[in-house]
């Protein structure tokens, strides 16, 4: 198969004009995209394409996002979040739209791993679930660049071809389904224009949206030759050019407008008689984008469809992989807005399916945290498939926190998610302490986040010169910077073992002074320091464990893999702290106790099975914030306590194991899966 088009010859030379129109503007689509700018004249984002431009360019230039450059699809990506879905995710999220309608797994194909193998006997339907109803479902592909959900004529992240049978587009589908039930012409071009109508989606860029009114355009021609051995007349093509240009829309999803085009809040209705040749719209202001019901026969904006039309919505699906995060950046930070999109699906349609970054699943990331919540306590929405690895998906493609496929169902209650689990075990684990209601929790004895103590003003005093080596230090990473934040001169930082070198000792002199003992990294080393005591305070006075035993862990390790244990070659393993022993933000602090007895309980504690494993529950990054330790039980670490801390650790496990009721699956996959720390 082709992958460029030609645009003076049949079939698309008929139809190009039609194509090509903006139904909101009367004016052609716009280019809304500089990838052409080199050519000169006419091909500025803000310029109209012409009929005549495409007949001059290369079958190179105007080519599915695949075949171009590396470099330009990678451009592409970073200034219009530009992301396209490979097949066997587009087939999983389509087949979800199937099963809801069918009530039972999509009866169109196999799924195995990627691959998937079309099933050939015809597709059952009965009284309750009628082919006809199946074929007017109305369903809306958001940001649909080629329109892959819609139709599949090739695998849009490697150019494969997909044959006619094996096709998995929503609208391949539909027409398959017209095929099997229906041998009357007539009827059969009736179904397929009304399969036409019931399939929408709108793109921001011109090139997309043409590639994809092409591909929904050459479908019809594909459909047709196979079913009747024949090419359909000028007059067939024109009704489905006129269809498409209707319902695959050029629209920037977050304004609902034509791409640069002020709101306007007029509202108007525009008939239309599709079996009429295509009459030239009157121009009107660039603003709010036009779709056409096909049920009440009239235009209607989009921005509107809030309000449910003819009585219902006037989608039944939503179906999409939205644009990840905004083009313009602040502080080097592309602000997210696939939320957005998310919030549209809901109002547009009663059913949603959506790939996009997951980290809202975990509460991180830029989305806003109310957002983020509403999401976790939603009934309703479901978590279809969760890949922490983007690279899974889309190949050289890097998303932190990973990708997920959400599907939402106003009619069904799934639960809520409140915090989400991506492994069965640990999930069930965690619903398992739910169920205990556990009311003490390790983190309410730890200490982390900021350091315990800071510098006060006689270190100051004593060296004024501190406050411009600070200064000088950041001015070497960030030029314009010119004076230090409020107060950072008080605090006791990470880097400054570092920066601040010359004022800790390496060994605690043998003099009347008193020294805080402080523990940090070092050229990523953990090191010992010390300083005197006059020199530092505590930041919160009545709130420290200082002057206490303690239990010293990584702030940060590791990356987030199940039961893994709590240092990494940078840090070093957990270990016990004196009083007067504090250290740099590079560790929390767990415990204010009285004995190293109770602190080497704690550490035991610390390096058992049990802990790291409620520990991986919440934990999918290198960071360990006291945040994190919420699910693990407060034990009593005295000689008193129900478990015996003179016991080995192994056997301190089972002691844990026992007392909150674990399973044996429970317990087989943590000592299956965590490795001991000795």
């Amino acid at each position: 198969m082709r992958m460029s088009f030609d645009f003076s010859e049949y079939p698309v030379s008929i139809v190009l004009n039609r194509l090509l129109i903006d139904k909101t503007t009367g004016k052609n689509i716009l280019w809304a995209t500089d990838s052409y700018s080199e050519l000169g004249e006419g091909f500025t984002s803000k310029d109209e394409i012409q009929p005549s431009q495409l007949e001059l360019l290369s079958n190179s230039l105007l080519i599915p996002r695949i075949m171009k450059s590396v470099d330009l699809q990678i451009q592409r990506t970073k200034k219009h979040a530009e992301v396209f879905t490979p097949g066997w995710i587009v087939n999983q999220m389509v087949n979800t739209i199937d099963e809801s309608w069918f009530n039972h797994g999509s009866p169109f194909n196999v799924v195995s791993g990627k691959e998937w193998e079309t099933v050939e006997t015809q597709i059952p339907f009965d009284q309750t679930h009628s082919w006809q109803d199946y074929v007017a479902l109305k369903i809306l592909e958001i940001t649909c660049g080629e329109a892959p959900y819609l139709v599949s004529r090739y695998d849009v992240t490697n150019g494969e071809t997909i044959k006619l049978y094996n096709r998995i587009g929503v609208l391949d589908r539909k027409l398959r389904v017209i095929t099997e039930n229906t041998d009357d012409f007539g009827e059969w071009l009736q179904w397929v224009q009304i399969a036409y109508q019931s399939v929408y989606g709108y793109e921001y860029q011109g090139d997309n949206l043409l590639i994809a009114r092409l591909n929904l355009f050459m479908t019809f021609i594909d459909y047709y030759r196979k079913k009747w051995n024949k090419n359909p007349d000028n007059h067939e093509l024109r009704k489905i050019a006129t269809i498409i240009s209707w319902n695959l829309w050029q629209m920037d999803g977050l304004s609902f407008t034509v791409p640069g085009g002020p709101l306007v809040k007029t509202f108007e209705l525009q008939t239309l008689d599709l079996f009429e040749d295509m009459v030239e719209l009157s121009r009107a202001p660039v603003g709010p984008c036009k779709i056409y019901n096909w049920r009440s026969k009239a235009s209607v904006y989009f921005k509107d469809l809030g309000v449910k039309t003819m009585g219902k919505k006037l989608f039944d699906f939503v179906i999409g992989n939205p644009p990840y995060q905004d083009s313009e950046s602040v502080n080097n930070r592309s602000g997210a807005v696939y939320n957005y999109f998310y919030d549209s699906a809901k109002v547009l349609a009663n059913k949603y399916i959506l790939i996009s970054p997951a980290r809202f699943l975990f509460n991180t990331g830029l989305t806003p945290k109310d957002w983020n919540t509403k999401m976790l306590h939603d009934p309703h929405l479901l978590i279809k498939e969760y890949f922490k690895r983007s690279e899974e998906v889309f190949p050289n493609t890097d998303i932190m926190g990973g990708l997920v496929i959400a599907y939402y169902d106003r009619e069904r209650d799934f639960g809520i998610i409140d915090t989400f689990i991506p492994n069965p075990h640990l999930r069930s684990i965690f619903n398992h302490f739910k169920r205990m209601q556990i009311s003490d929790s390790l983190s309410s004895i730890m200490y982390g986040g900021r350091s315990d103590l800071k510098f006060n003003d006689k270190f100051l005093n004593d060296y004024p010169e501190v406050p411009s080596i600070l200064l000088n230090k950041i001015k070497d990473k960030h030029k314009n910077v010119s004076k230090l934040s409020p107060n950072e001169e008080y605090e006791l930082k990470s880097s400054s073992f570092d920066t601040l070198g010359y004022y800790f000792l390496d060994k605690k002199p043998n003099n009347d002074f008193e020294y805080y003992k402080i523990i940090g990294l070092l050229n990523g080393k953990r090191v010992i320091r010390w300083i005197k005591k006059i020199y530092m305070d505590p930041r919160y006075p009545e709130n420290n464990n200082i002057l206490n035993y303690k239990v010293f862990v990584p702030e940060s390790n590791g990356s987030g893999a199940i039961g893994e244990v709590l240092s990494t070659p940078l840090i070093g393993t957990p270990l016990i702290g004196t009083p007067l022993m504090s250290s740099t933000p590079t560790f929390i602090s767990i415990g204010k106790f009285n004995s190293e007895f109770e602190a080497s309980a704690c550490l035991k504690y610390v390096k058992s099975k049990f802990l790291r494993v409620l520990l991986g529950v919440l934990k999918t990054t290198q960071h360990n914030p006291v945040s994190l330790w919420r699910l693990i039980p407060l034990q009593d670490f005295t000689s008193n306590s129900d478990i015996n801390w003179n016991q080995s650790i192994h056997d301190i496990d089972h002691q844990l194991y026992k007392k909150y009721e674990f399973n044996e699956d429970d317990i087989n996959f943590i000592e299956s899966n965590v490795k001991e720390m000795s």
